[in-house]
């Protein structure tokens, strides 16, 4: 009764390592997070994940189913700065409630996450931690006594192995939040436009650290792309977007110096006739 409703189990899941696998409903995944919770715990618990990250390049379709089965989407380039001050405001709401049971799990294989040291900054609760099949996150094998975490999960396994428990999902309302800006939105399409905006490039670039001469330190020439650090960085050159906008600037490279064009085709027949020889 009252006291089941006390419960609370608190979920951090970083969006940009641990992607939803091929074979898995995006629906499902909540269900199957509180099952292996259920498993662990004894009994059931009220459940509250975040999803989190730079979701600026996940499939937008992936996004949206994930944010119909009441998982709320998170923004948050700054993930590990931005992480600390979600659980600290979790877990002072946890504190103050009387006679709460607290509970919280990191999904990620970010090592600046997935660290034990940062469960040690909120005492009192039962860990848990999951992180993918091809990499345990190597603060997690260095762990000290006391030992923080009561168990940890491989991503992959707590979906596939949970997921005949899921059955027939509610959807519920969807809520999206941009961390940078602070601003929520309850409408998908409202949300992806308010990150190609203006306003939020204006308001990151509060955020993002600057160099000596007060530009951006990770800035994508091709792009004119804003990131907060190397990682972020990185998912914008992985994307579909950078690679097809630096396709389009190599060609108007090579419409404007057809010499180079030349160039690398002769190259690229020598390379062709030593290969033959």
């Amino acid at each position: 009764g009252d006291d089941a409703s006390r419960l609370e189990t608190g979920v951090w899941w970083d969006l940009n390592t641990c992607p939803v696998p091929a074979g898995v409903d995006p629906l499902c995944v909540r269900r199957c997070i509180e099952t292996a919770l259920e498993k662990k715990i004894g009994r059931a618990s009220a459940v509250s994940i975040y999803a989190m990250g730079n979701l600026e390049y996940i499939c937008s379709y992936f996004l949206e189913q994930i944010s119909y089965s009441e998982i709320i989407l998170i923004h948050a380039p700054c993930s590990v700065m931005e992480l600390y001050g979600f659980l600290e405001e979790w877990s002072t709401s946890m504190i103050t409630t009387e006679g709460s049971k607290g509970y919280t799990m990191l999904i990620s294989d970010d090592f600046r996450i997935a660290d034990p040291c940062l469960f040690q900054l909120f005492p009192g609760f039962t860990n848990f931690c999951a992180y993918p099949k091809d990499g345990r996150p190597l603060p997690l094998a260095e762990q000290r006594d006391p030992i923080v975490l009561a168990n940890e999960f491989v991503w992959e396994t707590l979906l596939f192995d949970n997921y005949a428990y899921t059955g027939d999902m509610t959807v519920r309302e969807p809520l999206y939040i941009c961390n940078v800006c602070n601003t929520y939105y309850e409408i998908f399409d409202e949300f992806f436009t308010h990150l190609k905006s203006e306003e939020h490039r204006t308001q990151l670039f509060d955020c993002v650290p600057l160099d000596d001469h007060k530009n951006p330190k990770h800035f994508c020439q091709v792009c004119n792309y804003l990131a907060f650090d190397n990682y972020n960085l990185l998912l914008h050159t992985k994307s579909e977007e950078h690679n097809r906008k630096a396709q389009e600037e190599d060609c108007k490279s090579r419409k404007r110096s057809p010499q180079l064009d030349l160039v690398g085709q002769r190259n690229k027949m020598q390379s062709l006739e030593r290969g033959k020889q």
